[in-house]
């Protein structure tokens, strides 16, 4: 399963100590956060490209 947090809260705690794995989606430019959807969009988009390789 793939967890989004949101742009204020994050990920509740409880939630973060029983996950295999964390990532974090790097930030360039002047752009500060992203909507959740397009946060979770480029993420699929990433992991797809990845496994396709």
């Amino acid at each position: 399963a793939i967890i989004m947090g949101s742009e204020e809260r994050g990920i509740n705690p409880s939630v973060l100590k029983i996950v295999d794995e964390k990532a974090k989606l790097p930030m360039f430019g002047t752009i500060g956060s992203l909507n959740v959807s397009v946060a979770c969009g480029a993420f699929l988009y990433e992991v797809v490209r990845q496994r396709s390789l």
